[in-house]
């Protein structure tokens, strides 16, 4: 029995640095806080968006990591209890968590913003009620610079963190290939693939009759379902475009 609870405490200690490593190969990577015709949910909605990348050549699960925007969790003295309140959990209970190596992932923000009349007319945010696995509550603003962090699953360990400046329509704040330096770029309309359900939930593309910025994002597959009235997008390649009121050629 003593060799037995020899090896377990062994094997746990010796886990413990490599799982720490794995979770600093999680980067944020890309950050879009103006979205205008770049990416959209599964519910058809232009939101801000935040790209988390892996790194290394190995996979790592995210689930149960935090993210936030709120500047109050770099109090060293603060509680994990108190930290996790000012923070977004990713979801626990769902497979796209799971990166392979140099694998990325997007997270939307899924809160919105309106003027509030009893207040002086002053913009506060909301949490929106169409949200899905990967919709937090980041509360990222348009006209104004964002401080956004990745914090490990004890709420604790600061695993990345990034000031996004304000960003024009569609443009975004890219980390370099090599990890090391960040600038502004014009981001341009693509495919969103998160593992699974990159099918499903994928923005689709298409080309129109008449020239309309080369290919451009329409709506998100369940979206366009429901406005087309068919049960599975590869029944037609030629729909009735919502966008432009006439007939389009779908890129499946």
């Amino acid at each position: 029995m003593k060799k037995l609870g020899f090896l377990i405490t062994m094997l746990v200690f010796t886990s413990l640095p490599t799982w720490s490593q794995g979770a600093k190969s999680i980067h944020i990577t890309e950050v879009m806080t103006n979205n205008r015709t770049n990416l959209v949910d599964e519910y058809g909605l232009h939101k801000s968006w935040v790209e988390l990348s892996n790194s290394s050549f190995t996979t790592y699960n995210v689930r149960g990591m935090f993210l936030t925007t709120d500047r109050r969790v770099l109090d060293k003295k603060m509680s994990p209890e108190l930290r996790r309140q000012l923070m977004c959990p990713l979801p626990n209970n769902e497979p796209r968590t799971t990166l392979g190596g140099k694998k990325s992932i997007i997270i939307f923000d899924s809160s919105s913003w309106y003027k509030d009349g009893r207040n002086g007319h002053q913009w506060k945010a909301k949490d929106s009620a169409n949200t899905g696995p990967f919709h937090l509550n980041l509360i990222l603003q348009e006209k104004k610079t964002n401080w956004i962090a990745l914090y490990d699953g004890n709420a604790v360990d600061l695993i990345d963190s990034v000031s996004v400046p304000i960003l024009a329509a569609d443009e975004s704040y890219k980390l370099s290939q090599d990890f090391k330096t960040w600038d502004k770029a014009i981001a341009t309309a693509r495919r969103l693939e998160q593992g699974a359900a990159s099918k499903e939930a994928g923005p689709l593309r298409h080309r129109h009759s008449r020239t309309f910025n080369g290919n451009c994002i329409l709506l998100s597959r369940p979206a366009l379902r429901r406005i087309l009235g068919i049960r599975s997008l590869h029944e037609t390649q030629t729909a009735h475009c919502p966008r432009h009121r006439e007939a389009c050629h779908l890129i499946i």
